[in-house]
C-alpha cells in the first residue's frame, strides 16, 4: 500500500504484456492508489490520453513497444514530460540503466520484482516529484518497510548522505558514504559499533525514516552495508531467548 504520506488518490499506470505480472504488482499497490493496467503501447497511450497518471511503471521488454521508447515518447510531450517513470527489467545491466537515465527514466526495478522494494521506489519517485526543493530524497514508514529495505537500496545506488530514523522519544542516525554505513548514532543509547546501532534499529517496528543526500567527510572505514545487516541480524537471533521446554523435546 502506498504510504500515508500520499493519502490523496494516486493514479498509477502499469504497462506490462504479462497478465500475471500485472496482477501481482497491481495487488501490491493498494489504496489509496488506483492502478490502471495496459498490455500494449496503444493501450498505454489511450489510458494516458484519458487521464494523466501520477506515475508510470513499465516493463523494458514488451513485444510492441520497448519501455525505453515509451519513456522517450512521454518525455517529448510537455503534458507528460514530468511524469515519474519506473522501468522493470530482467537484465540488471549498468549500460541499460545509464541509457535509461539519459532518456529520462526516474528509477529501475529488477525482475523478479521484490514488492517491498518496488513499493518503496514508487513512494520515493512520488515524493521526489512532489517534494519542495531541498526536501528528503527518500522516506517511508518503518511499519511497512523496516530499515533493511532502504539500507539495501542506498547501498545498491551507492548513495551518500544521512539516514534519519525516528519514532516517539527516539531518534537514530546512520551516516552513509557511497552506500556504506560510516557511523551510527542513537539518542539516549551508547552504540559500541555500527553493527550494534543497526541491530537496535532493526528491532524498531514503528516510526519513519528519511534520507537526505549531502556531503559526508567521514574518513572512517566501513564494511559493506549488506555485511552489517547480516551481522546485525545474526546478533539479534542470538538475543532471542530459547524456550527451554521446546529445546528439551
Amino acid at each position: 500500500m502506498i504510504g500515508a504520506a500520499h493519502e490523496i488518490m494516486t493514479n498509477i499506470l502499469l504497462v506490462d504484456d504479462n497478465p500475471r505480472g500485472r496482477t501481482v504488482i497491481a495487488g501490491a499497490l493498494e489504496r489509496p492508489s488506483r492502478t490502471v493496467e495496459a498490455a500494449t503501447q496503444d493501450d498505454a497511450i489511450a489510458c494516458i490520453a484519458r487521464k494523466l497518471p501520477d506515475l508510470v511503471i513499465a516493463d523494458v521488454a514488451m513485444p510492441q513497444m520497448k519501455g525505453a521508447l515509451l519513456v522517450e515518447r512521454l518525455r517529448a510531450v510537455p503534458a507528460t514530460a514530468s511524469i515519474p517513470i519506473i522501468l522493470m527489467t530482467s537484465a540488471d545491466c549498468p549500460v541499460y540503466r545509464v541509457r535509461g537515465f539519459h532518456i529520462g527514466t526516474d528509477d529501475y526495478v529488477t525482475r523478479p520484482v521484490d514488492l517491498a522494494e518496488l513499493e518503496l521506489r514508487v513512494e520515493t519517485a512520488l515524493r521526489r516529484a512532489r517534494r519542495p526543493r531541498g526536501g528528503p530524497a527518500l522516506g517511508g514508514d518503518l511499519a511497512r518497510f523496516g530499515i533493511a529495505t532502504p539500507l539495501s537500496m542506498l547501498e545498491i545506488e551507492r548513495r551518500t548522505g544521512v539516514l534519519v530514523i525516528e519514532r516517539p522519544n527516539d531518534r537514530g542516525m546512520l551516516v552513509m558514504k557511497n552506500g556504506h554505513i560510516v557511523r551510527g548514532e542513537l539518542s539516549g543509547h551508547v552504540c559500541g559499533t555500527v553493527v550494534d546501532c543497526v541491530c537496535e534499529l532493526l528491532a524498531w517496528d514503528s516510526g519513519r525514516f528519511s534520507f537526505d543526500e549531502q556531503q559526508v567527510d567521514d574518513q572512517d572505514d566501513a564494511a559493506p552495508t549488506a555485511a552489517i545487516l547480516l551481522e546485525a541480524s545474526r546478533k539479534m537471533d542470538e538475543l532471542i531467548p530459547i524456550d527451554v521446554s521446546l529445546a528439551s523435546d
